[in-house]
């Protein structure tokens, strides 16, 4: 019986080669679509989840309170871990790490070379206990256990000793302190939080180590819970151990824990974290909702045509059933050939996907290959898809027309009676107004992006470099691309929003002390700018200063340039670093690229939900075209007759198109509200941000029908064209 069901689904299937052909390109592309984000989400939502301790593995973070809101931070005191291990028996083990620098790269010489070092971390000994970080050299018991060592990625140590094992060698920082290398280990893979190349022992920063304080919180500290400890607990005990240590008037913080499992996805409202690998749930839940929405416009797809051919086969029906085949065979007989069809969609949706994996990382920032297509997770998800599509899209044809009873089937009437015109329409609309939602979005999305780009800073970043000054041997160094004042009095420029809060105007807070900065009465205020940007626009403005004392480090020397040959400019740049700072590496950044880059999570979430709007479009125009096809073959002979009346190409054109147009129409009416909703929420993100237009909704609505149009058209045209003698002898 199987074999006999597959025999029918393959030669209906070649039958009707336009009709196959549209449904195998919509479903395959839907599909591909929908696995691409199947990868990306998966790892998104896989992040550190593969240390052995992960259910018990705990951050702590800081909640902070200001006049002006709470704040959450990741920073905490360096006696924050070990204090509460001593006084709390649930926690095991605990681990703090602090960002080389406070976060600027390390200018390190090894094996006679210079280099400028990325997520560079002096971290507690206890790391290689709480973390599954797997030493391919060195030993996990002694390799953090004192001062000055340090463990490399595989990477790192390559590049710093080729050809060389990298375990007992010494590299130097900042041209001062010597390191050990006493491990070296494999790179942290993708989806994880720990972003270190390079981990130096804790005790080797003595001041950081042995100066426990419970006021600079510029640590981040990690919990080992013992198994079966609640969390909640721990928390509660927390403010109790505070207490023990710091008066009640002194607490400027409480302290909570957050599950290792969450920090990926959950840390977006959390400030001050090392880690630059911090997931978003909202484009998660952007992209889970594209994928749904892609493959729901390519199931409308298959039920579209499924419904416009189903009228051609209400005889067979009837007869299949007059000769005693039952309605559950009829249905499995849909289902099998909807099966087959979707089998054949998701072998070429798997071409498709290896095909355009590359241009996928490039749009989604990532490094997925053939191997992470292919895992077993993902294969389940995409048999799951296959059972999904095959059943929704098989739906209609496999309960509606086994439903029928074999006397109505084979009356030639009862096609006029059918619903499934109406069920046409209806899934047209619902076809068009997801993808009128996806370009009004994709439209919003790089409108609100234009904007933070565009948007007056209060200076102006093009062509100023930054150098990292970090590497200097000495102060003269640094004098030689700036100068320093050495005066006592540390003199202080302050931006308007500091001058409001102090009460003054600007020309009364000349002269005036900036009071516990750089001590009570050190600092003075010289001078008032205006307010400007030095975050991303999803932060307001706050109170900024520039100053000139000499205990702070000038870790950066920014150039201006003026001139239209940049790399002869910066190879001069870096000709007069390499004379000066002999020692050091040369490394740079320009400031507008930087700026650039505090928004690319938003780029690529825009390019990627413009590109994937684009195939919705495609998909539907695929369906709108098998649609055309099909209602221009059965009103064959009505454009016939027309003709033969004095209708024009015109006429018949309008004829055909006007009914599609006005379902799109009414698509636009559904569609604008829920795109409303969803971008007014997600542009209540930024602190500044765009007003949502009409002419948005206007426009994306005017594309959608000219793209329908022109859909349509090229059927209608190719009917209309026909010799109506033609059309008058066709049944």
């Amino acid at each position: 019986m199987l074999t006999n069901y597959l025999k029918i689904a393959f030669r209906n299937l070649m039958k009707n080669k336009l009709f196959t052909g549209l449904n195998l390109l919509g479903l395959a592309l839907g599909i591909a679509v929908a696995l691409l984000l199947l990868v990306f989400v998966k790892e998104e939502l896989s992040f550190d989840r593969y240390h052995s301790n992960v259910d018990h593995i705990y951050r702590a973070l800081a909640k902070v309170e200001f006049g002006d809101g709470e704040q959450t931070w990741a920073g905490l005191p360096n006696s924050m871990g070990p204090v509460m291990k001593n006084e709390i028996a649930g926690i095991a083990e605990q681990m703090r790490m602090w960002e080389f620098n406070f976060g600027e790269k390390a200018m390190i010489n090894a094996d006679a070379n210079k280099f400028s070092q990325e997520n560079f971390y002096w971290a507690d000994s206890s790391i290689l206990r709480i973390f599954d970080i797997k030493l391919l050299s060195g030993d996990p018991a002694t390799a953090l256990n004192g001062p000055r060592k340090v463990i490399l990625c595989k990477s790192v140590a390559d590049r710093y000793f080729p050809n060389r094992n990298a375990v007992s060698q010494t590299i130097k920082i900042e041209n001062s302190l010597v390191l050990e290398v006493t491990g070296v280990y494999e790179d942290f893979p993708s989806n994880s939080t720990l972003d270190a190349e390079v981990i130096g022992s804790f005790p080797t920063v003595e001041r950081m180590h042995n100066e426990l304080t419970w006021s600079n919180s510029s640590f981040e500290t990690y919990f080992l819970l013992r198994p079966g400890v609640d969390p909640e607990l721990v928390e509660k005990q927390f403010a109790k151990v505070l207490d023990k240590y710091v008066p009640k008037e002194k607490q400027w913080q409480t302290f909570q824990l957050q599950a290792l499992k969450d920090v990926h996805l959950q840390s977006t409202s959390v400030s001050s974290s090392y880690s630059e690998r911090a997931g978003d749930p909202r484009q998660v839940r952007i992209l889970i909702i594209l994928a749904l929405v892609i493959l729901t416009i390519a199931c409308i797809n298959y039920m579209n045509l499924a419904t416009a051919r189903s009228q051609q086969r209400f005889r067979e029906v009837g007869i299949t059933k007059a000769v005693g085949a039952t309605r559950m065979q009829l249905a499995r007989r849909f289902y099998l050939e909807t099966a087959v069809l979707v089998a054949l969609a998701v072998g070429i949706a798997l071409i498709l996907v290896m095909v355009f994996l590359p241009l996928f990382n490039q749009l989604a920032g990532k490094t997925f290959g053939i191997k992470d297509v292919l895992t077993p997770t993902v294969l389940g998800g995409l048999f799951l898809i296959w059972l999904l599509v095959s059943f929704i899209a098989g739906s209609y044809p496999a309960l509606m027309l086994s439903s029928f009873n074999p006397k109505n089937l084979l009356q030639a009437s009862f096609r006029q009676k059918s619903s499934a015109g109406l069920l046409r329409r209806t899934l047209v609309v619902v076809q068009f107004s997801a993808s009128i939602i996806l370009m009004i979005c994709t439209a919003l999305f790089y409108q609100q992006l234009n904007f933070i780009q565009q948007r007056n800073l209060g200076y102006e970043p093009e062509q100023v470099v930054a150098i990292n000054m970090s590497g200097a041997d000495n102060n003269e160094q640094i004098s030689a691309f700036t100068t320093q004042a050495e005066d006592t009095t540390v003199q202080v420029v302050v931006n308007k929003l500091i001058c409001d809060y102090l009460g003054y105007t600007p020309e009364e807070a000349i002269g005036k002390k900036a009071v516990n900065l750089f001590g009570y009465d050190r600092a003075e205020i010289v001078g008032v700018m205006d307010n400007f940007h030095f975050e991303d626009f999803h932060q307001p403005i706050k109170g900024y200063a520039f100053h000139n004392a000499t205990t702070e480090p000038l870790t950066y020397n920014l150039v201006k340039l003026n001139t239209k040959d940049l790399s002869q400019s910066m190879r001069q740049l870096k000709e007069t670093f390499d004379k000066i700072l002999p020692n050091s590496a040369f490394d740079f950044l320009f400031l507008d690229e930087h700026l650039n880059s505090l928004y690319r999570r938003e780029q690529r979430t825009a390019s990627v939900v413009m590109v994937f709007s684009c195939l919705s479009i495609l998909i539907a125009c695929l369906g709108l075209f098998g649609l055309a096809a099909f209602t221009a073959e059965q009103r064959t002979k009505e454009i016939g007759v027309r003709k033969v009346l004095g209708a024009s190409v015109g006429n018949i054109v309008s004829l055909l198109s006007r009914d599609f147009l006005g379902l799109v129409m009414i698509a636009l009416v559904f569609a604008s509200p829920v795109a409303w909703y969803f971008m007014s929420n997600w542009l209540k993100e930024f602190t500044y941000r765009i007003h949502i237009e009409w002419w948005v909704f206007v426009g994306s609505g005017f594309i959608a029908m000219l793209i329908a149009f022109v859909t349509v058209s090229m059927q209608s045209v190719r009917a209309a064209m026909v010799n109506p003698v033609k059309s008058l002898r066709s049944e």
